[in-house]
């Protein structure tokens, strides 16, 4: 970015669509850190919460600072409306960006600070843009290891982690949210080995042992099904979660139904639960619903006969910031409890 101020204007419009790319990137890279590194944002206090650093020039000699949680916010936004006027509708391949994917994007970013009528609004953009979604019933291989193919129809836009801890052999998957799906919804058995006793996961949208953590359709509509419901229109929401559900399970699928928003925020957020697990999202939803006495989790989990509890809103949710960069920096450090 700091390269292209110097390339001659006419020569501009051939690096449109590289600028366009290095800014949502960076607007997506910093979307996952302050997932992370910084508290979960919160309107009452977003202007003076300390976030994660910003690091918006190539000078390694600019000195780091943490500018507020509002800030980072805004930066990303910016980012990815510049990026929007340099980028195609659609990429050639998922591994790039492109418009759809920065209103989907912009669409999460707004659902994390309860911005639902930007939440929406994006999320329909996006969808305008490009809005395939697979279909469970003939668009799977479940009798694969892998069940799911890479760069598939929902991709918005690709990308992998990869950590040992999390591979499909060594993550058990929760008997909760396993016994959660019905046995006509198809996720049930291409998301999860079937053999009997412990479930793993293998249904990563790379198709291999690496985790899906980037973008996708079947997101974009949970979203805009999510705004709509908070913004009280129960009807276009339950229209985006049936049609996201009618994908999803065998010829037995019955529309799901709700009489009031209330209702229909519920149904969503259960299936956004199933529909999004292990694609890198669980955690920022519980950081946002955390705040609403209604949907507050305990986390419990026992290793080795000692239970370990994650509590709604606990600091824990927030990372420490490595010591080395503390160090190197002297930046302030994130509050955490023992």
């Amino acid at each position: 970015l700091d390269e292209l101020e110097h390339i001659p204007a006419a020569d501009q419009q051939v690096w449109n669509n590289t600028k366009g790319g290095a800014l949502f990137l960076r607007a997506y890279n910093h979307a996952l850190l302050a997932e992370m590194f910084q508290k979960p944002y919160r309107a009452g206090s977003a202007a003076i919460d300390p976030g994660i650093p910003l690091r918006l020039h190539s000078d390694f000699n600019e000195r780091t600072v943490r500018p507020t949680i509002q800030k980072v916010f805004d930066q990303i936004r910016e980012d990815l409306q510049q990026a929007l006027l340099l980028l195609p509708a659609t990429a050639p391949y998922p591994t790039r960006p492109s418009q759809a994917a920065a209103y989907a994007l912009l669409a999460r970013e707004a659902l994390i600070t309860g911005d639902y009528e930007h939440a929406r609004l994006f999320a329909s953009q996006c969808l305008q843009r490009y809005s395939a979604l697979m279909d469970f019933k003939t668009d799977v291989t479940p009798a694969s290891t892998f069940s799911i193919k890479r760069y598939n129809a929902e991709v918005l836009f690709h990308d992998v982690y990869t950590n040992a801890f999390f591979s499909t052999t060594r993550a058990i998957i929760d008997t909760g949210l396993y016994i959660s799906y019905n046995d006509h919804d198809l996720r049930k058995s291409v998301y999860f080995t079937s053999q009997p006793g412990i479930k793993h996961f293998r249904g990563s949208y790379d198709g291999s042992g690496a985790l899906f953590g980037g973008i996708t359709t079947s997101e974009v509509y949970l979203i805009r099904a999510e705004s709509s419901a908070r913004l009280g229109e129960t009807s276009a929401a339950m229209n985006d979660l049936n049609t996201l559900l009618r994908k999803r399970w065998d010829g037995q699928f019955v529309p799901l139904q709700a009489s009031n928003s209330s209702q229909a925020l519920e149904k969503i957020l259960v299936e956004r639960r199933k529909e999004l697990c292990f694609k890198a999202l669980r955690w920022g939803d519980l950081r946002r619903l955390n705040q609403e006495a209604d949907y507050q989790v305990t986390v419990k989990r026992v290793l080795n006969g000692q239970t370990y509890i994650l509590t709604p809103n606990s600091s824990k949710y927030t990372y420490p910031i490595p010591d080395d960069i503390i160090k190197l920096t002297g930046i302030e450090q994130n509050e955490r409890e023992q």
